[in-house]
């Protein structure tokens, strides 16, 4: 390969790490739809496993002591510039005893490859809030009050100190400015071959 490729290729990728969203980095919980840790500081582990509420088979968040109890209910996210409802964080405690706090992920692409990717319940739970997904698929940040779902709980029944705020990565699709200086790193390239 051409060493002026190479090199345009690396400040490319070197580019994208540089701007891609620094939220996950900061949002603890940062949920997103494959498997993987997105929250090591709350998060005991991540897993597939069954929503006893619908039945369905998803991607499972099972918080650490961090987060021992949460206010059940469900995060309706809708898409970007719409009132559709594409994704859903349910909240849950699970067992019985001391309970074990847990989202369930759920994402209306069916045809999709990531372990949330089973399609929405057919019913949300009555207590819900709904939250928009932004341009590149991310989710404002969610920091619930004491009556809304994924509100942080001890085992006594006091608010968690401090308190725990949630994003959402609902897409997989890269942050559009790194897409943008991508295509420009390429673009030079291809001139620097044509002149």
């Amino acid at each position: 390969m051409n060493k002026r490729f190479l090199m345009l290729l690396s400040f490319a990728a070197l580019s994208m790490l540089a701007f891609s969203p620094a939220n996950a980095d900061v949002v603890d919980p940062f949920f997103t739809e494959a498997l993987s840790n997105t929250c090591p500081s709350n998060c005991g582990s991540v897993s597939v496993g069954g929503d006893p509420l619908s039945g369905l088979t998803t991607l499972k968040f099972t918080f650490n002591s961090t987060i021992p109890s949460v206010i059940a209910g469900d995060v309706e996210v809708t898409e970007f510039g719409s009132s559709t409802v594409g994704d859903l964080i349910r909240f849950e405690n699970l067992g019985a005893g001391p309970t074990v706090a847990v989202a369930f992920i759920f994402s209306d692409d069916i045809a999709g490859s990531l372990a949330a990717d089973v399609g929405l319940p057919s019913s949300f739970q009555a207590n819900f809030v709904t939250i928009a997904e932004g341009s590149n698929g991310n989710t404002s940040l969610y920091t619930p009050t004491s009556s809304q779902p994924g509100f942080c709980m001890t085992f006594a029944g006091a608010a968690c100190s401090p308190g725990v705020a949630y994003e959402l990565q609902s897409t997989d699709v890269p942050e559009p400015a790194s897409l943008a200086i991508f295509g420009s790193a390429l673009a030079a390239f291809r001139r620097r071959n044509l002149a």
